[in-house]
């Protein structure tokens, strides 16, 4: 009996709170309690924003919405929107807005960069310069790390594979590495423009023309070790019909001219 007796008081608990609540509620036009916190109310027929003081409504000011469906009453949450049947769906479109603006800055920071920046740092070849070496420009657009990587291993003198991995684990600080990098190329190699400018140049360019700009190093640092190696590369002489010619200094001083036959050569004369 007593178990009945608790199921009868908690049910008639249940539905005293119950109205209890109903009546604390904020509703709408129709009766409807409003979302606690919603800002934007639709009842059905209106949509409505809503201020709050305290979780209570201060201010509710609604426009009427036609609807091709009925709907039931519902918070519309930020990010969201009601599509033409009054159903909820998410603010997906705004982002096709926004990116083509994000691009188009970005075109701008390049074209910039490349008019302005670069032409006062002088390396061989421009940023612009892609179709100059295609196996460079193609490994860094499908794996930048490598072309980072090699760029690392001249300048700090470390295998080529601790480049890739510091570039890869780095993340969002890539562009500020790269910046050390084109530094310390132009140091090394005395890649210089204005001196007190340099450095921001660096961070321009790196900011909104980072994979261009590895392709530039890259392309410098071939040019600057076939530089470094034509030095103490022996020049070949072309194979002609004629035997080669070859002008030594004697002990006396004067010149002996020996040819291919060495039969023309008087070495008792002075």
């Amino acid at each position: 009996m007593f178990r009945y007796l608790r199921l009868l008081l908690l049910i008639g608990f249940n539905q005293i709170t119950s109205i209890f609540a109903k009546t604390m509620c904020n509703e709408d036009y129709y009766g409807n309690c409003i979302d606690e916190g919603c800002s934007t109310w639709f009842d059905g027929n209106h949509t409505c924003d809503i201020s709050y003081d305290n979780n209570t409504i201060v201010n509710m000011t609604c426009s009427d919405v036609v609807c091709n469906e009925v709907s039931k009453p519902l918070c519309i949450k930020p990010g969201y929107h009601l599509n033409s049947e009054c159903h909820l769906v998410h603010d997906s479109y705004r982002l096709l807005l926004i990116i083509p603006l994000v691009y188009a800055v970005r075109l701008v920071g390049f074209v910039i960069t490349s008019v302005y920046c670069d032409p006062q740092q002088k390396f061989s070849t421009k940023l612009t310069d892609i179709d100059k070496d295609i196996g460079t420009s193609c490994v860094t657009c499908w794996c930048p790390c490598i072309t980072f990587g090699e760029i690392f291993k001249d300048i700090y003198d470390v295998p080529t594979i601790l480049g890739c991995l510091v570039y890869i684990f780095c993340g969002s600080f890539r562009c500020c590495l790269s910046v050390l990098n084109r530094s310390g190329l132009r140091k090394k190699y005395n890649i210089n423009g204005e001196q007190n400018k340099d450095f921001l140049l660096d961070v321009c360019i790196h900011c909104w023309a980072h994979p261009c700009a590895l392709c530039q190093e890259r392309r410098e640092l071939i040019v600057q070790r076939n530089d470094i190696e034509s030095l103490n590369t022996p020049i070949v002489p072309q194979q002609t019909g004629e035997p080669a010619v070859v002008v030594m200094a004697s002990r006396v001083g004067k010149p002996v001219v020996i040819n291919a036959s060495l039969h023309d050569v008087d070495n008792t004369k002075e």
